[in-house]
């Protein structure tokens, strides 16, 4: 199912393998798979072979994220519900070009305000690693408030970061 979401700023909708050369260019970007659990991509077919992955999910969503004004894509967001939490968690990725526009704050807003409409949503979270401070702060604009700390691993096993943990109160 497609799904569009739009927000003042921007337009969400279902990501596509099509997509793929597009979010290659930060998925393969160190300075922003620094703070990822993703390695690093080497080449487009990785992004491509993550798409085809995390399509078809139930209650887990993948967006693109492109600008309204001139339909560039400059970033990615996803939203799943976490049973064990009993919460939807959301998280996002944009072009290293992109940062510190506000952008990640208002598709947060944006994926939390799809989610209350469409699947009665009450209760929503997110992460960061402690060093992304940028992140943290959109996580707070957008109103969740810090709940406990954790731990994330990187998906190769290569590193381990200690993760701040956000929930809707």
């Amino acid at each position: 199912m497609d799904r569009l979401i739009e927000s003042e700023r921007l337009i969400l909708r279902t990501l596509k393998v099509e997509d793929a050369e597009k979010i290659f260019k930060w998925l393969s970007d160190p300075r922003v798979s620094k703070f990822m659990p993703y390695p690093t991509y080497e080449k487009v077919g990785e992004a491509e072979e993550w798409i085809r992955s995390n399509l078809n999910k139930e209650r887990e969503f993948y967006f693109s994220i492109s600008l309204k004004e001139t339909g560039e894509m400059v970033g990615n967001a996803s939203i799943e519900y976490i049973d064990d939490r009993e919460l939807w968690s959301f998280g996002y990725n944009f072009d290293y070009n992109h940062w510190n526009k506000g952008y990640a704050t208002e598709a947060g807003r944006a994926l939390i305000d799809y989610i209350k409409k469409e699947f009665d949503g009450k209760k929503f979270g997110a992460d960061c690693v402690v060093e992304n401070i940028a992140s943290e702060k959109a996580i707070l604009k957008i109103g969740l408030k810090f709940s406990h700390y954790g731990t994330m691993e990187k998906l190769d096993g290569s590193q381990v970061f200690k993760n701040k943990y956000f929930e809707s109160i």
